[in-house]
């Protein structure tokens, strides 16, 4: 059975925003502009995950936060899923995943690559 992914009754706090496609660079735009300090960060073709308090916003971005539930899974802040967090945690171990992951409705990340952001290779990737 496939989860249902639905509303949450109260929004995890945000410790970070992701960007898939276009708005990938749209928000490494605006982080570029606003300052890499405070922030850690994954980036790969078509995506970008920030990690760090008050993190940019781009239209279309999905601000994420730690399950409380399940320390390394990060949610959208205002969604959930049917699963329980800790049976979901243990599935994504199960699949391989290592170390934090961001799950969003289309896509997993991994978070446990995260790092400082060097901003010669951010800028390389901005293009």
């Amino acid at each position: 059975m496939k989860p249902i992914w639905t509303q949450r009754r109260y929004p995890l706090t945000v410790a970070g925003v992701v960007g898939l496609g276009p708005v990938a660079r749209a928000l490494g735009a605006r982080l570029w502009r606003r300052g890499l300090d405070g922030f850690e960060g994954v980036a790969g073709p078509g995506v970008l995950a920030i990690l760090g308090d008050a993190p940019p916003w781009a239209d279309g971005a999905v601000f994420i936060g730690r399950e409380p539930e399940a320390p390394g899974v990060w949610l959208p802040t205002a969604r959930t899923l049917s699963v329980h967090p800790a049976l979901l945690a243990r599935r994504l171990q199960q699949d391989g995943h290592r170390g934090p992951v961001a799950v969003l409705e289309q896509c997993i990340i991994p978070l446990g690559e995260a790092r400082s952001i060097d901003p010669t290779l951010f800028r390389r990737w901005l293009g």
